[in-house]
């Protein structure tokens, strides 16, 4: 086991069994969950693909008094098929490497992993976390341009748990539903680390978010609004960045780019929920041609970014048919290519603390015979997947 797993280890003992009168409670959970996917190229003489992974993760929380608590969450995940290694390498927001690797042999690799390690304590009007946490800005549910630090792909399968984030979090707490916050973002390099103020004012009828500072060395600035108008929830997000003046090997590939979104959100009828986003991507192209030097800027490296072109129009229809089942279906148009992804879903409740998804992902668009995509999504083959979790 790695030095640095280690320490972690003894440091959860001292603070639970050394610390004198320090427990209060401790509250433990997590779940079990299996994923497999089936994922088919759109090149017919290329086979398919299966992989997927069995995961245990457990968190833990360890209140010290009223006004303060310590959390820590792990996982233990035996990968089925190396590509997953890609969306496990060490995040540009993590200044610790608490991940350890071991390879079982040449399909399945077993890896440990803390995501949660902070500890929160709160004064009068005050509350302070360090360590590493999460975080997330913005009220967009699709895909947010105020989702600055972790952001999830708009197509991920499981978004529930959000990447945890070294982070030293200060939060201050004003009169009438406003508060103002500080944050400390650390990576393993200094270029890596970012600085941000935020101000939030949550209104009788209109939401205010303010964002700014400096993401991974490049100045960036936001704001957001949330409202209600004849039943429908309106948002809308713009967030402005300029490159790191400093040269650092990758660089983002405009000098000057903005990230915009407004979604339209309300119930249609009884059961059925629609949810509707036009996003503008100024960090991306409007040429599919351009995706590969894109994935290789240092925004996309950074896991910041997932959209490869300019315009998007995307959607979310969900029904529940019955209280333990529910469809739905994402969608996510490029207005540039006009390619498409349509990704329907079902989720069953099997249980008090068990429950089924299946996704399928399918999509349409101009196909490449070259080396250079002719569009974002029409090389994608048909995929499908079933993710099963037992929650305790």
């Amino acid at each position: 086991m790695k030095p640095d797993l280690l320490f972690v280890l003894l440091a959860l003992l001292w603070t639970a069994f050394v610390v004198p009168g320090s427990a209060v409670a401790d509250d433990l959970s997590g779940h079990l969950r299996l994923l497999a996917l089936d994922q088919r190229t759109g090149d017919a003489s290329v086979p398919s693909q299966s992989y997927g992974f069995s995961q245990c993760r457990c968190v833990w929380h360890h209140d010290l008094d009223s006004s303060g608590g310590l959390e820590a969450a792990g996982s233990v995940t035996l990968i089925r098929h190396n590509r997953f290694l890609a969306d496990t390498e060490v995040s540009s927001s993590r200044i610790v490497d608490l991940t350890d690797r071991q390879e079982v042999d040449d399909q399945h690799t077993l890896l440990f992993d803390f995501d949660r390690l902070n500890l929160r304590f709160q004064m009068s009007q005050q509350e302070f976390c360090i360590g590493r946490q999460t975080a997330g800005f913005g009220r967009i549910t699709l895909t947010s341009p105020l989702d600055l630090i972790a952001p999830f792909a708009p197509d991920a399968l499981v978004s529930d748990i959000r990447p945890g984030i070294d982070a030293l979090r200060w939060q201050y707490f004003l009169p009438g539903n406003q508060s103002l916050q500080a944050m400390g973002v650390f990576g393993e390099k200094p270029a890596d680390h970012s600085y941000l103020l935020s101000y939030e004012a949550l209104g009788s009828s209109v939401d205010v978010l303010l964002v700014g500072g400096s993401l991974s060395g490049r100045p960036v600035c936001g704001y957001g609004v949330a409202g209600q108008w004849h039943g429908l929830g309106i948002k809308g997000e713009v967030c402005h960045y300029h490159r790191s003046p400093r040269e650092q090997g990758r660089q983002d590939l405009h000098r000057h780019f903005t990230q915009a979104g407004v979604e339209v959100d309300g119930q249609l009828a009884q059961g059925l929920v629609l949810a509707v986003e036009y996003f503008y991507n100024g960090v991306g192209s409007r040429r599919p041609q351009d995706a590969p030097e894109l994935w290789q800027s240092a925004f996309y490296q950074q896991q910041r970014g997932y959209l490869t072109g300019c315009h998007y129009l995307l959607g979310r229809l969900g029904y529940e048919c019955h209280p333990l089942v529910q469809l739905g279906t994402l969608w996510i148009w490029n207005l540039d290519d006009r390619s498409l992804l349509l990704q329907p879903t079902l989720h069953a409740s099997l249980a008090d603390d068990l429950s089924l998804d299946f996704f399928v992902a399918i999509g349409w668009g101009h196909r490449s015979s070259s080396a250079y995509p002719a569009s974002e999504f029409g090389g994608r083959g048909p995929a499908s997947a079933l993710l099963v979790s037992c929650f305790f």
